[in-house]
């Protein structure tokens, strides 16, 4: 079986490469300088909302050695928003990621405040990957993909695989804030999507479309 991968696209690249930069130099500060880079750009969850800037840099840092995290976070996001750009451009990736990580966090400093010792400190890209994956279900309208080494199966059922597992590290961690985040972050690219396939007004016809990249392999004799 063969996979054909989307094209990477210029606005998924620079973000790509931003989450290397950024995992590279909180390796460096961390383990060699000893810097507490987590304790500053994570969100901790609490009786109180966490610092500003927080919300804005938790995704881009990742929990101490967390190599393979990282390395997830990259694949799923060329996965899910390397399509969206192809067929709806750079704004809607850019939106899509701000959604996504607005929608991570909502959920985590809610309930955080409610149960603080059932979260530790929220970190890392996975809540932008999720709404990307979220949005993809709802645009492809549920099609049959090849995912990885999953059988082909629809783009709904790998969601639910997804979050499955997802929620299976939460009870191994003892620690709810990813699953809560993967969550919260595929539920917000499922609305952004319905909002995004919302009808228009006559006065202003739909953009024109690009045909969504395949996911599915292709099998050769």
């Amino acid at each position: 079986m063969q996979f054909n991968f989307p094209r990477l696209t210029p606005t998924v690249r620079t973000l790509l490469i931003v989450l290397v930069v950024v995992f590279v130099g909180q390796s460096i500060a961390e383990g060699l300088l000893h810097v507490p880079v987590s304790s500053w750009a994570a969100i901790h969850p609490g009786l109180h909302l966490g610092l500003l800037w927080q919300w804005a840099t938790y995704w881009l840092i990742e929990v101490p050695g967390g190599v393979l995290p990282r390395a997830f976070d990259l694949l799923f996001i060329y996965f899910m928003l390397s399509p969206l750009e192809e067929r709806y451009g750079r704004r809607r990736v850019l939106e899509l990621t701000a959604v996504g990580v607005l929608g991570g966090a909502l959920p985590v400093m809610l309930l955080g405040a409610i149960i603080p010792s059932a979260f530790g400190g929220l970190a890392g890209a996975s809540a932008i990957g999720a709404a990307g994956f979220g949005a993809f279900a709802v645009l492809s309208a549920g099609a049959m993909v090849s995912f990885l080494l999953l059988p082909p199966m629809s783009a709904w059922s790998v969601l639910g695989i997804f979050l499955a597992l997802s929620l299976l590290n939460a009870f191994w961690a003892n620690d709810a804030s990813g699953f809560l985040s993967t969550l919260g972050g595929s539920g917000a690219g499922i609305l952004y999507a319905r909002w995004l396939l919302r009808p228009r007004s006559s006065k202003s016809p739909p953009p024109k479309k690009k045909p969504v990249p395949s996911m599915r392999g292709n099998h050769r004799t």
